[in-house]
């Protein structure tokens, strides 16, 4: 990106071509943050997802998203977004108590993450 005797830095170039097409917002400041997920446990239950952003915050560790994996769903079944209530009976509750504890959904701090639920709620 340079003539024979000039050089034009990148920075230079980029500028004016964002000038001319656009730039990008910031991202929530939430998207930054560390994303805790229950990660496949074995032992997934009410108390697991309790657990885990309890943990977190006894040990003065911020998260700034809580994401649940595709076991909240019936086994196999990953694909029917439906939680499963043999572990969540409360299947309302669980995300208003997470939220209760200071998760909450964009563009606050902290949010939780449930793919579908995400998805058609907010």
């Amino acid at each position: 990106m340079s003539g024979p005797f000039e050089s034009i830095s990148a920075y230079i170039v980029l500028g004016r071509y964002t000038l001319i097409a656009g730039r990008p917002a910031l991202p929530p400041p939430w998207t930054f943050s560390l994303f805790l997920s229950t990660s496949f446990t074995t032992n997934y239950s009410k108390a697991t997802v309790d657990e885990f952003p309890s943990g977190m915050r006894e040990r003065d560790i911020p998260v700034g998203v809580f994401h649940f994996d595709c076991f909240w769903m019936k086994g196999f079944q990953w694909c029917d977004f439906e939680f499963d209530v043999d572990f969540f009976s409360d299947t309302r509750g669980q995300p208003v108590r997470l939220h209760e504890r200071g998760y909450k959904a964009s563009p606050v701090p902290t949010c939780i993450f449930i793919p579908s639920i995400t998805a058609s709620r907010t």
